[in-house]
């Protein structure tokens, strides 16, 4: 299932510093498309563990979504609300599926999110885009028991169900851990990984540029995601690796890393502000990012991952005056 809010993930930290892009929306001119090695594919993991139950499903919601799934021939008997007492909230769709992964705030969803859920939906007949912009209601059902499918989440639009898709159960390589209600991924469904699909929708496109102090933040914090993404020349890459890490190329965990994955995607950034009681902060020299990451594996084993393929992390930006760029200094489970 998708995780509550607030809920994260351990995984490897990374020290990056950042080179950035132009302002909103983020997204640079086109590259031409590239190839990416391919994740590993092999069979389901042994490691998979199958969700918990919840409580019956009592709300007229969760009715609604049962019974658009069970007309989608999905059993339904033995679904309950979802484990995580996560109750029914609204969830406001991005207004384009290629505007990248920036959101404006708790309850939105970005256009990787939107243009992900739209793909999964879509493979069930109810395609997401008459509602991009608009606000819907989700609901989160679990399958327990189930190592196959772990969950559906319903989008609703007052009484009708009008968007659908199932979650893999912990522990999931699928990014967000989504995937059709019938259990295909991204991959079965595109014949690509997740990485190439979304540069071929547009809905991500790595694209490293050289940093500079005009440069955003936010700017700087995806640009440092771009240059692990983007398919580059060695000289190119190298380049960017020295001006990332203080040291050169290989000084700092951008080399070990890279050996296990190929790439961060990120799904979700959305600025994170202290809540009341934390030490006030310079926004013109230090930032914080609350980001949803899939890390795409190039060689993957189990003792690389410590939970879901979707992982939530923060990352800190700072700079020592208004006139220097604008630099990744840290990131972790918490600010």
């Amino acid at each position: 299932m998708r995780p509550a809010i607030g809920a994260v993930v351990a995984l490897l930290g990374v020290v990056l510093a950042g080179c950035g892009q132009s302002a909103a929306p983020l997204l640079p001119p086109q590259r031409p498309l590239v190839r990416h090695v391919k994740a590993d594919a092999g069979k389901t993991p042994d490691y998979v563990q199958p969700n918990p139950s919840g409580q019956p499903v009592s709300g007229s919601a969760g009715r609604a979504c049962l019974k658009a799934l069970g007309a989608k021939g999905i059993a339904t008997s033995r679904l309950t609300e979802n484990s995580f007492a996560v109750p029914p909230q609204p969830i406001t769709l991005s207004s384009s599926l290629t505007s990248g992964p920036f959101v404006q705030g708790e309850g939105v969803a970005s256009g990787i999110e939107t243009a992900t859920w739209n793909l999964l939906s879509r493979a069930s007949g109810l395609p997401l885009t008459p509602y991009l912009g608009k606000t819907l209601l989700e609901v989160q059902l679990t399958n327990p028991g189930s190592t196959r499918i772990g969950g559906y989440t319903c989008f609703e639009q007052g009484t009708a169900v009008v968007g659908m898709f199932a979650e893999q159960p912990y522990y999931s390589l699928q990014p967000m851990g989504a995937v059709a209600i019938d259990g295909r991924t991204v991959r079965e469904l595109t014949g690509l990984d997740y990485l190439h699909w979304l540069e071929k929708v547009k809905a991500y496109l790595p694209h490293p540029v050289p940093d500079t102090p005009n440069l955003s933040a936010a700017a700087a914090l995806l640009d440092s995601f771009d240059v692990l993404n983007a398919n580059l020349p060695v000289a190119e890459r190298k380049g960017l690796e020295a001006s990332l890490a203080p040291g050169g190329p290989n000084s700092g965990p951008l080399g070990a890393q890279y050996q296990v994955m190929q790439a961060y995607v990120p799904i979700a950034i959305s600025p994170w502000r202290p809540p009341a009681g934390f030490p006030a902060q310079n926004a013109t020299l230090q930032r914080e990012y609350s980001v949803e990451l899939w890390p795409h594996f190039r060689h993957f084993a189990p003792k690389y991952l410590a939970g879901d393929g979707w992982v939530g992390f923060f990352y800190s930006l700072a700079r020592k005056t208004i006139q220097d760029p604008w630099r990744v200094v840290s990131s972790g489970t918490g600010p």
